[in-house]
């Protein structure tokens, strides 16, 4: 085991070198702490065989080896920084393909990035990166959080450099080192150990090389990149976390309470009752994976949409359901990368329906920037004027502003308008 996991994936439909055709580049999820490029999920099969897309699949560190920051590894540093090797190694990768794509028959001119959970995380902070500009030319995020305003973040992904070095000074003390080369001296597998006995500790930071600011900083300057968007998420995340008895968020009544005061004030109440708290405690972690994916993405779409001169954004909303478990989080790459005959549950017409438009969609945007072809429900932009959604459920249609009354009000909220 060691860091020589840089690779990637190329599919490609093209003859020759000279065919110029868009390109796809995914960014896997897992929680900043595990997955890799090529799971049992994506394949590049009906990107390239229908829609004449090459798909690429990267790989990057994860974890400890991905995000551990300190103040000598920053000391050293050129950039004076630490902590973001794994969001560094996404940028080699983009360099990669922008040198080496046409070889394969695509344009380098034409590069979409997109990623889900963790992955759409990365693509965000890829869009508010000043080491990213021009490497790609249309994002797509999938339940990959967005806009989070002032909002307290559970999962931390708005960490300082002082917060992630504070987490790599701890993992020396428990590793009893004092140097660099020390540290470097010890197996990998041990770094693996630690990494268990401090979950939670090794995420992206403010590093002040690759994120100057917090991606919340950022867009609500409307720096981050100029590019078509798309952006989205499953309507009940929640449910994969459910389904494994996740203790992804550990909190308790009284911490979730005291957490809505915080976000809300005097509305607090308000909220808790429109959540359905006091008749079901158990929707804290309904309503912590809201506040983490569906909330920030609407919001992240409403501000987006009142910035002027922005490219076009389009906002989704997945709701197609597994039965007994429902829609839940990572669901909706079964059917975008058309890869149903390895989703956990039998296929309908239905789910083949929805395969092709998602597919159809996302490989359209990749092409031009706009979701919208032949044969495919008309997908408006979202905007000011008209804020509304594509919903891939059981019905492929447009929805009018997508969410709970909770989650309006915490969108509401985040955009200060409460």
């Amino acid at each position: 085991m060691d860091e020589d996991c840089l690779y990637l994936n190329i599919w490609t439909p093209a003859y020759s070198d000279e065919e110029k055709l868009p390109v796809m580049v995914w960014i896997h999820g897992g929680g900043f702490v595990e997955d890799y490029a090529y799971n049992v999920v994506g394949s590049g099969d009906v990107y390239g065989s229908r829609h004449k897309v090459i798909l690429v699949t990267i790989e990057y560190r994860t974890g400890i080896l991905g995000f551990l920051a300190h103040p000598l590894l920053t000391k050293e540093s050129a950039g004076k920084s630490s902590g973001n090797y794994g969001l560094l190694d996404q940028i080699c990768a983009l360099q990669w393909v922008q040198d080496n794509i046409r070889a394969f028959g695509g344009d380098p001119e034409n590069v979409t990035i997109f990623g889900q959970s963790a992955g759409g995380m990365c693509v965000l902070k890829q869009l508010c990166s000043p080491l990213s500009v021009g490497l790609f030319q249309k994002a797509i995020i999938m339940s990959g959080t967005g806009y989070h305003g002032d909002m307290p973040v559970v999962l931390g992904n708005q960490l300082s450099l002082e917060e992630t070095e504070r987490a790599g000074e701890e993992a020396f003390e428990r590793l009893g080192v004092c140097s660099l080369d020390e540290a470097r001296a010890i197996p990998v597998e041990r770094f693996i150990e630690l990494q268990r006995e401090m979950p939670g500790r090794f995420w992206p930071g403010v590093d002040g090389y690759f994120l100057t600011e917090t991606t919340d900083a950022v867009i609500a300057a409307g720096k981050h990149h100029n590019v078509p968007i798309i952006i989205g998420c499953v309507s009940k995340e929640s449910g994969l976390f459910k389904a494994q008895g996740s203790d992804i968020v550990t909190m308790t009544a009284e911490e979730f309470k005291e957490l809505s005061r915080q976000r809300f004030g005097e509305h607090a109440e308000q909220y808790l009752q429109l959540c359905g708290y006091d008749e079901n405690p158990g929707r804290i972690l309904d309503s912590l994976t809201d506040h983490e994916f569906q909330t920030p993405a609407i919001a992240f779409a409403e501000l987006t949409a009142e910035q002027k001169g922005r490219k076009p954004l389009y906002l989704y909303w997945f709701s197609r359901s597994v039965p007994g478990l429902g829609p839940w989080h990572a669901l909706e790459m079964h059917y975008m990368f058309h890869t149903l005959h390895r989703k956990p549950s039998k296929i309908m017409q239905q789910d083949l329906d929805v395969a092709d438009a998602m597919s159809a969609c996302w490989c359209n945007f990749a092409r031009s920037g706009d979701p919208n072809g032949a044969g495919l429900c008309r997908w408006p932009a979202y905007t000011k004027s008209s804020r509304c959604a594509m919903e891939f459920g059981d019905t492929i249609r447009v929805i009018d502003r997508p969410g709970t009354p909770a989650m309006i009000m915490e969108v509401d909220r985040i955009l200060k308008r409460i």
